[in-house]
């Protein structure tokens, strides 16, 4: 956040991009022991995180991708 506040004030633009993880080995294993859909757990914890942002007045970003949204990209990048 401080280093996007200092771009602007320099006159930057700037194209803030924050990754959502929603789905890693944590998130599975919690879906399994908590017989709860990972869309039910994932968004208690990304609505959290997004009242945090707002409480400790975090700029928002640009877009919030999702991991799950982009599984073939990041299959691509890696094989």
């Amino acid at each position: 956040d401080l280093l996007k506040r200092w771009l602007l004030y320099l006159g930057y633009d700037v194209d803030h991009i924050c990754n959502l993880t929603d789905i890693d080995d944590k998130i599975i294993q919690r879906m399994a022991r908590d017989s709860v859909s990972r869309e039910d757990l994932t968004e208690k914890y990304t609505s959290l995180f997004f009242e945090d942002l707002s409480a400790l007045n975090i700029m928002p970003a640009s877009k919030y991708p999702k991991a799950t949204e982009h599984i073939d990209d990041i299959v691509d990048m890696i094989s």
